[in-house]
């Protein structure tokens, strides 16, 4: 009958409202229970200070030393001797450390290069990088200032602090007729915040 039809699909719709209903009032008495609980009284309190500046990363400590962490891929016992057959005066742990270098002083150079008025270029990044025992070349240089550029355009500073290496090891090693790649792979743990107008 289409009358009896019509019952039946509005009892269906009612009780699917109903369920729908029941599962909104769940999740809103399980969001009540959060907030008022300590532990999302204190999450709310710090997101609050900290979105109104009153507290910033440098009241933060990193003062836990985690477990070795994140592992690397790290073929270095089997890359090594490979390396070393090919170039015998390759000194590839002065190499890995140089790489380590660079990765550093790229971190070092965003936070500096995003503070205050800096106006230094491409070349500066370039020369600074180059400074050690292992040169970079131009691509690298333009990747990093135009992620420095990025953020200097919307007014951020982008901030890298307490900076650790844990691990590093080669990765993958390469070589053509014409060209040799090694690959380091790091761990690093660091704290990293951007600031805009005052505000972290």
């Amino acid at each position: 009958m289409p009358g009896g039809s019509l019952v039946f699909v509005g009892l269906c719709v009612v009780g699917g409202l109903l369920v729908v209903l029941g599962v909104i009032g769940a999740a809103r008495k399980i969001h009540n229970a959060w907030t008022n609980s300590l532990i999302g009284t204190i999450v709310n309190g710090v997101k609050s200070e900290v979105q109104e500046g009153k507290v910033g990363p440098e009241d933060f400590k990193m003062t836990q030393t985690l477990a070795q962490p994140k592992s690397v891929s790290d073929l270095s016992s089997a890359l090594i001797p490979r390396i070393s057959k090919d170039y015998p005066d390759l000194n590839v742990l002065e190499m890995q450390r140089a790489a380590q270098a660079v990765l550093l002083k790229s971190l070092e150079l965003t936070t500096v290069m995003t503070s205050g008025d800096n106006s230094q270029g491409e070349d500066f990044i370039e020369s600074e990088l180059s400074s050690g025992t292992l040169g970079v070349t131009k691509s690298m240089a333009a990747d990093l200032f135009q992620k420095i550029s990025n953020a200097r355009s919307t007014g951020k500073t982008l901030i890298y602090r307490d900076i650790m290496v844990h691990k590093c090891g080669i990765n993958e090693y390469k070589r053509t007729s014409s060209t040799v790649e090694i690959t380091f792979q790091y761990s690093l743990q660091y704290l990293q915040y951007q600031e805009r107008n005052g505000k972290f």
